[in-house]
């Protein structure tokens, strides 16, 4: 390593000095920086050319900042919103470098039996956060995604250490933090979280400098620091250059890996990896695949991974996009007689064996005040199912997008139910244990290129009807149905309390009917970050 330094100071013109002189550089307690001066590569190469280094430890942004203005620290990381507070002021600092957006390290967090649900309870409340530091901005998006001012709730302005004794006390309703005190809290206060930054801020930390000192020295400085991190400090970054391969598995449903594939979102994240795509007809032939080790990482509906867990198959949720109820149905064809779910009773119903609309079946048999016996379940995959379908062969047809979008264009089929106050339709992304336990970092990447694709999809939807159409050759207003069907956010985030508690009540329910064969615990299958 000590090489590889010396060489990049050679090549950006750093030469030895006539006489020692002292580098000064802000940290915290997240971040590269405290990674670098912990292993001491920095320290050692930058003494042998006369210049000793100090490490010097802020709790938040806005205070490293501050130490830059007033000459205290050459050089620091902070999260994004403390150099625009800084800038304002007309601090003298100046951008050098960024590491890649990081919306989850980032949450509005609530203690464990607090009664705040969502951020609409916030009103009136008491939420703490420190002034000027990243989340700051986070919870003006957070306020505003949600129809909220900030004269809504009460702003404590406190410093980390002194805002998680307030929310260990109780003196406040709700903290706004970053990791690693977000993640401390969450697993030693089991707070719970209401908001992350996903979808609503980038959370990039920047490398900043003081202008005046950003010599020959600082630049060679700041090059070893990146350098330095990418060389010996893979973990700190999205990219993990160790993946020399990445089977995914997808289905037509899949927008968010769709986009993914077409536009080598994967290639970019892994470059040293072989990149390949298998599609399937649904989520239990994904989770099938995934079980014998033939994928590492798949896309499903909620209830594909609730049948492979209860017969022991192995899998990590991972992730998971916003609830999409309106995105699956029961359907009838379009000259049925059949108005109500109770006309059901007796009627042949086509679905796919563990899929999401499996569960949509049960909850609407359940509905109708009807048992699981009182219909005929006929078991086909989608495109089966729809031959079925138009031949007359079923009375029914339980079903998800596109397959519903194409149903109910091109078949003019009438929409019995939908997944409206029945199923909350979840989509999961799930992994191979063994995968997880040997690229944990490519997880975070594989998530953040998800959300890369979904921000695309957001930004150009009607592009994206037709990218959607090319790949799959559903017919235009087929793809454009389907798409606009989609929540407009539709990231991928780590799996919240109320998501795992969603998916548990499923479980708890196919376990009642005996649909599964034994009771789960959905929280064992769920993958942590750490």
């Amino acid at each position: 390593m000590s090489a590889s330094l010396a060489t990049i100071m050679m090549l950006t013109g750093c030469s030895k000095p006539q006489e020692t002189t002292t580098l000064n550089i802000g940290f915290q307690k997240y971040g590269v920086l405290p990674i670098i001066k912990a292993r001491g590569d920095l320290d050692k190469a930058l003494k042998e050319k006369g210049v000793n280094v100090k490490w010097v430890e802020f709790p938040a942004g806005p205070q490293l900042l501050e130490g830059l203005n007033v000459g205290s620290v050459a050089f620091g990381e902070s999260g994004e919103a403390p150099p625009i507070f800084a800038q304002a002021a007309n601090s003298n600092l100046v951008y050098v470098a960024n590491q890649p957006a990081a919306p989850l390290a980032e949450a509005l967090i609530v203690p464990k039996d607090s009664a705040i649900q969502s951020v609409q309870d916030l009103k009136g409340k008491r939420v703490v956060l420190n002034k000027g530091s990243n989340v700051h901005y986070l919870l003006l998006k957070v306020l505003e995604a949600n129809h909220l001012k900030l004269d809504d709730i009460q702003v404590v302005y406190l410093p980390p250490a002194d805002a998680r004794a307030a929310f260990e006390k109780g003196a406040v309703d709700a903290w706004v933090i970053w990791d690693p005190f977000f993640a401390a809290a969450e697993k030693q206060l089991n707070a719970k979280v209401i908001a992350t930054g996903q979808n609503l801020v980038n959370n990039h930390q920047f490398y900043l400098a003081d202008p005046s000192r950003f010599n020959a020295t600082t630049h060679a400085m700041t090059t070893m620091l990146i350098c330095s991190a990418m060389l010996g400090s893979a973990s700190v970054w999205a990219i993990d250059p160790t993946v020399k391969e990445l089977r995914i598995g997808f289905q037509k449903s899949s927008i968010n890996f769709a986009i993914a594939k077409q536009q080598k979102l994967y290639e970019k994240e892994f470059p040293n990896a072989k990149i390949t795509w298998n599609e399937f007809p649904a989520g239990p032939q994904i989770l099938e695949a995934l079980a014998v080790g033939s994928l590492d990482v798949g896309v499903t509906g909620d209830t594909p991974p609730v049948y492979a867990q209860a017969a022991n198959k192995p899998l990590y949720y991972i992730a998971y996009e916003a609830a999409k109820p309106l995105a699956s149905a029961i359907l009838v064809p379009k000259d049925s007689k059949i108005t109500k779910l109770n006309e059901l009773k007796g009627k042949r119903i086509a679905l796919q064996k563990g899929s999401s609309a499996h569960y949509l079946l049960v909850q609407a048999v359940r509905k109708a005040g009807l048992q699981w016996s009182d219909i005929q379940p006929i078991w086909l995959t989608p495109a089966d199912a729809r031959a079925a379908f138009q031949k007359g062969a079923v009375d029914a047809w339980a079903i998800w997008d596109p397959f519903f979008a194409s149903a109910q264009v091109e078949d003019q089929a009438r929409i019995l139910a939908s997944g409206q106050g029945l199923s909350p339709n979840y989509t999961f992304y799930l992994a191979s244990p063994d995968f997880v336990k040997k690229y944990p970092q490519a997880i975070k990447g594989i998530i953040q290129q998800i959300n890369t694709a979904d921000k695309w999809v957001q930004a150009n939807r009607v592009a994206t009807a037709q990218a959607i159409g090319q790949s799959t050759g559903l017919k235009p207003k087929v793809s454009q149905t389907f798409i606009e069907r989609r929540p407009r956010l539709s990231g991928a985030a780590p799996l919240s309390a109320k998501v795992i508690a969603d998916q548990q009540q499923l479980a708890n329910r196919f376990s009642e009917l005996k649909i599964i064969p034994n009771s789960i615990d959905i929280k064992q299958a769920v993958w942590t970050a750490k």
